[in-house]
Formats: structure tokens, C-alpha cells, sequence
């Protein structure tokens, strides 16, 4: 998988954040993370506390499905991310 730009988006529909699996209404800012994979060009999209998780927490390399970032500390993580925003 190749990363081929990110860049923070309004969405103009519902999305689903890639880290989390959260759903976001249109309207929202979520980052886009657009990847080419096997010749197949994917925009993913994630939310600011997942993007800072994944900053944080992240070592080079490291790779997740969708959904994957939340674990049992995930929940105690965002809140704390989001109290900071």
C-alpha cells in the first residue's frame, strides 16, 4: 500500500472514520487518507481523536482494518482527546 496524500475535508455525505468506525454525518471535518493498494486507488476517512490516537500510539509500519483502534483503552483515550480539543 502506497500513501498518496492526506488532507483534512468537509465530507459532503455520511462517512464511516476508518479507526473507529464511528459514523459522521455530512458537514463533518475528518481527515482523508487517500491510498493506492494492488492498483486500486481508496479514500479513507478518519475523525480527529482517532487520527491523534494513531499519531500517538502508531509505530512505523504498523498497519489496522478498519475499526481496529478501539480496544479497552481506546474509550478512556478519546475522552481525554476529545476533552483537549
Amino acid at each position: 500500500m502506497e500513501y498518496i496524500r492526506t488532507k483534512k475535508v468537509r465530507t459532503r455525505k455520511k462517512h464511516k472514520c476508518f479507526g473507529c468506525g464511528r459514523n459522521f454525518p455530512k458537514g463533518n471535518e475528518l481527515q482523508c487518507v487517500t491510498t493506492v493498494d494492488n492498483g486500486s486507488i481508496f479514500d479513507d476517512y478518519w475523525c480527529d481523536v482517532c487520527v491523534r490516537y494513531w499519531e500517538k500510539f502508531a509505530y512505523p509500519g504498523d498497519t489496522i482494518c478498519q475499526g481496529d483502534l478501539v480496544d479497552e483503552d481506546w474509550h478512556e483515550i478519546r475522552k481525554g482527546i476529545e476533552d483537549g480539543l
